[in-house]
């Protein structure tokens, strides 16, 4: 019978008009969000781990993106704690430098490519010029970078609250020391850009970034010991203003970010309320690790979404004799660009002032209770989703770009219009390390790396366009106004919502 359907045909003609309208709405969804460019990926956030997630939309093709790999290689980074001169490894450093810190620091970090601790003590001439009103000083000569050289220690850091023990004097043979040895002491300067001026190094052709700040300076002491623009010192994250810009300006052109803290409360093996808050920033920044010491005990370590962070490293090479100052060992983390793919904790003990590795039932037992310090703090045991967001990422990409402009005409000026790549971090002398496996950054490294990962982001910025085509949504959702006014926004034709 004519204009007869049967209830089959309709039931079907209902299933293609409803797959049809889903299928178009799926169009005009990502049509929006992807404003037809193709540029930005789309990654779960974690704001907090405390928070729900929500999408961040990530430029591709630059670390700024937090499922970055740089070449895809894996590079092993070792971290110990504490390490100075004093008791029974001061006499062996005035016996014989070469062997004062003994074999076993070797061992503990055997396998890594980078090794870092935490200097506490100032090197000068040993005769303190300007000893400090504090109750420890610490003094060591410059014969210390001999035995830290021969234990494998890559690079140290004196942000902390020792490394002003002798005054600014005191400061300033410190880093001639570090000038005229070639070995990297990070975290003091005089000034507040030499504080924080970072150590960049090449290993596998990964680009590994590594700042320092201390969270921890005597009282009487934080205003003549902070390091300011005009004023010597030590690189100070009281106020993390400072620590977080640095490292907001270095994310959009390093592989890997490495902070290294002097934080936590001596003896407790808790985080303390100010550590957390601080961590959760940076990784928000952009760091990929955060890790430290100052407790003199062993603090918690784990995953604060996708990055890793250690509370507290305890000592390597210290004079406490007494558990659980005792407690020793070294963090092994393997990562590859933004990933930490793998983690391990090696422990000792310490005996005459030096870390001694465990082995059997007490390694065990050890790792266990190492294992079980996380239960006191906001990390996990296994990586979850980022904790990065794109209005931290973005804030450091617009200084850089902001930095870059300025500085090519300055050289415009200075060279007769002569080609500008790109800016130099201010990396002091003796920042960089030449290993073999370890090539130091030059100066254009910072957009000239490996197959040009970053070439569609400077193809888009000299077309005069912003990281991501259209605004990045950080930016629409409420960035702060000063980026989205800033010559890199206007730039693009755009402005906030």
């Amino acid at each position: 019978m004519p204009g007869v359907v049967s209830r089959k045909v309709r039931r079907r003609r209902r299933q293609f008009a409803v797959g049809g309208g889903l299928i178009l709405l799926l169009i005009v969804y990502f049509a929006f969000i992807s404003g037809g460019s193709g540029t930005p990926t789309t990654t779960t956030t974690t704001t907090s781990v405390h928070q729900a997630t929500v999408a961040e939309a990530f430029p591709k093709h630059s670390p700024l993106d937090p499922s970055w790999r740089g070449n895809g290689k894996a590079v092993t980074l070792g971290f110990g704690g504490d390490v100075h001169f004093e008791g029974a490894v001061g006499t062996r450093l005035a016996n014989n430098p070469a062997t004062a810190l003994g074999d076993t620091i070797p061992q503990l970090f055997a396998g890594t490519q980078l090794r870092m601790v935490n200097l506490e003590t100032v090197i000068t001439d040993r005769t303190c010029p300007e000893p400090q009103p504090k109750q420890y000083i610490f003094d060591a000569p410059a014969s210390a970078v001999t035995a830290l050289k021969n234990a494998s220690i890559t690079v140290a850091t004196e942000a902390n609250d020792h490394g002003l023990d002798c005054g600014p004097q005191g400061l300033s043979q410190n880093l001639a020391v570090s000038a005229q040895t070639g070995f990297p002491i990070l975290g003091i300067g005089s000034n507040a850009a030499q504080a924080f001026a970072p150590y960049r190094v090449t290993i596998n052709g990964q680009r590994i970034v590594v700042i320092t700040a201390t969270q921890n300076i005597e009282g009487n002491l934080v205003g003549s010991w902070t390091a300011t623009a005009n004023n010597p010192g030590v690189a100070s994250a009281i106020d993390p203003t400072a620590l977080v810009r640095e490292v907001q300006r270095v994310r959009r052109s390093a592989d890997t970010v490495v902070v290294y803290l002097h934080w936590g409360t001596e003896t407790q093996a808790c985080p303390n309320p100010q550590q957390p808050p601080l961590a959760e920033q940076l990784v928000k920044a952009g760091a990929d690790v955060v890790v430290g010491a100052d407790a003199h005990v062993l603090l918690g370590a784990g995953y604060l979404g996708s990055a890793y962070v250690s509370y507290g490293l305890g000592n390597l090479a210290f004079y406490d004799n007494t558990p659980p100052e005792t407690s020793s060992g070294t963090l092994i983390l393997t990562v590859v660009g933004r990933h930490v793919t793998a983690s391990a904790f090696r422990p000792a003990t310490i005996l005459a002032g030096l870390p001694q590795p465990l082995t059997g039932q007490p390694a065990t037992a050890a790792v266990q209770s190492w294992n079980a310090a996380r239960s006191c703090t906001n990390l996990s045991a296994t990586p979850g989703s980022t904790a990065a967001t794109m209005a931290g990422a973005l804030r450091g990409a617009a200084h850089h770009h902001h930095d870059h402009h300025c500085e090519q005409r300055q050289q415009r000026q200075r060279l007769d219009h002569q080609q500008h790549h790109d800016h130099d971090d201010g990396q002091p002398l003796g920042r960089h390390d030449d290993h073999d496996d370890e090539q130091p950054l030059g100066r254009h490294d910072d957009d000239h790396h490996g197959a040009g990962a970053d070439d569609d982001l400077r193809h888009r910025q000299r077309r005069g366009l912003t990281l991501s085509s259209p605004p990045p949504r950080g930016c629409v959702r409420g960035m702060r106004a000063r980026y989205c006014r800033s010559r890199a926004a206007r730039s693009s034709g755009w402005r906030p919502k």
